[in-house]
């Protein structure tokens, strides 16, 4: 019997009764890496193919982040505790859509602007003084996924004056 399953299983008899109904489970199955398992509910459903060093993570974004700092930390490290978006599977990504797809307009740009050569605290300063500063992280990635699909009008001109 593996370690991590014995422990698995000791947690499992030793969870509180009060659970709700869909808790969630684990199956380890014979394959030779021994790194993967399959984690789904009790119901059967949303079974989910994910390495276990990351599955152990709760995949769920942040409800209100207040700054574009705390939004880069959820991408990159994760929150609260929780998994980094950057390594949420596809299913994960598909039950928070619409937060995921939003935000992903932020992540993906403020990836490039740091592999462009510009530090995490440049490129998220650049983006706050394009979109307003006062304004909400939720409008600020909605104004970024328009300037997205017309070339970046509203970045380029910064992003030219920041170039290392």
């Amino acid at each position: 019997l593996d370690v991590t399953e014995d422990a698995d299983k000791k947690r499992a008899a030793t969870a509180s009764d009060n659970e709700p109904a869909a808790k969630r489970t684990k199956q380890n199955h014979n394959n030779h890496s021994g790194d993967e398992e399959d984690v789904g509910l009790d119901d059967g459903s949303a079974i989910i193919r994910t390495p276990q060093r990351l599955s152990r993570l709760e995949a769920r974004l942040s409800e209100r982040p207040k700054t574009l700092h705390e939004l880069w930390v959820e991408y990159q490290f994760g929150s609260n505790g929780r998994k980094a978006a950057k390594d949420f599977t596809q299913v994960e990504r598909g039950a928070a859509k619409s937060l995921y797809c939003n935000r992903k307009r932020f992540w993906s740009k403020c990836a490039d602007m740091i592999k462009d050569g510009m530090s995490v605290d440049v490129a998220i300063d650049t983006i706050y003084r394009a979109y307003a500063p006062a304004t909400s992280i939720t409008v600020i990635c909605k104004k970024m996924g328009i300037d997205k699909k017309e070339g970046w009008p509203t970045l380029s001109p910064l992003l030219q004056k920041e170039a290392p």
